[in-house]
Parts: structure tokens; sequence; C-alpha cells
């Protein structure tokens, strides 16, 4: 029985290894494709005849207590352009939306506007966005692309 266990701590020691060595590929994959994506976007800017011209990328949320999961958003974010530009959600709209940030707008804006991802940021953005507010920002700061996570961002109206 000893020499079985032992083989065992063996095996999940090198599927261990084996699975972390798969998940850096995976990230390095993943990194690549940024790129590309990228890549095209920056193609299909200067064939509009916008060479050297910025791509101006815009994100938005909540942002309330930052983890690696919002830095690596705006890391990918921030590959598909030139200049990223995130939008924090006001204490106001969060609270209406979801409870009561733990930071407040101030913390929120200190800590995205501290990534080293982030170019600039837009305070007192609504939770959820209307069309006519999204039209707006694209306006205002000429956004090419937005950017948005899995939840809904618009409203039906």
């Amino acid at each position: 029985f000893l020499l079985f266990g032992k083989r065992h701590v063996r095996t999940r020691n090198m599927l261990a290894e084996e699975l972390v060595a798969a998940q850096q590929q995976v990230q390095n994959l993943e990194e690549a494709l940024l790129k590309a994506k990228a890549q095209d976007i920056q193609s299909a800017a200067a064939a509009r005849g916008r060479n050297k011209k910025e791509v101006r990328i815009f994100m938005d949320g909540a942002f309330d207590m930052m983890h690696y999961g919002h830095m690596n958003a705006f890391r990918k974010a921030a590959s598909l352009g030139t200049k990223l530009i995130v939008g924090i959600n006001s204490d106001a709209s969060i609270t209406a939306c979801k409870g009561a940030p733990l930071t407040n707008d101030q913390e929120r804006l200190t800590m995205v506007s501290g990534c080293k991802f982030v170019d600039e940021v837009v305070p007192g953005c609504p939770y959820v966005m209307n069309e006519k507010y999204l039209a707006y920002i694209i306006e205002k700061f000429s956004i090419d692309y937005v950017v948005h996570g899995d939840d809904p961002c618009l409203t039906p109206d």
C-alpha cells in the first residue's frame, strides 16, 4: 500500500506541474491572440486613412476593491488600441444596482488611474448605460471601440 500511495503522489505532482505549464501556454496564446487582434484593428484604422492616429478604447465598470481580474481586463483592453479610457461608475449608480460599494468614488478613481494600462479615467459613469450616454462618450472622447464584460451594459430603451 505504501508503494502504491507514493506512486500516486508522484503522479499527482507530475500532473500538477503539467497543468501549470499548460496554463502558462494558454496565457501565452491568449496574449498572442490579443496582439494579433490589436494589429487587425490598427490595420483597419490605417486602411480608413487613420494611419498613425490613436485607436481609443473605452471600458467602464465599478472597479470596487481592485484585484488581478480588473488589471488583467485593463491589460487586455489596452492591447486592442493605443489609448485606454476607463469610465468609473458612480457611487449612486452602483448602490442603486448592486448595493453600496466598499470604496468611494475618489478611492476607485485613484486606484484605476494608478494602473499602468489606463491612460485616462472618466468619473461618474452610470452603472447601466443607455444608447444616448454611450453616444455621448464615443463623441466626447473620440472612442473607436467599446469593450465590456459579459454583463449587460445597455438599457432596452
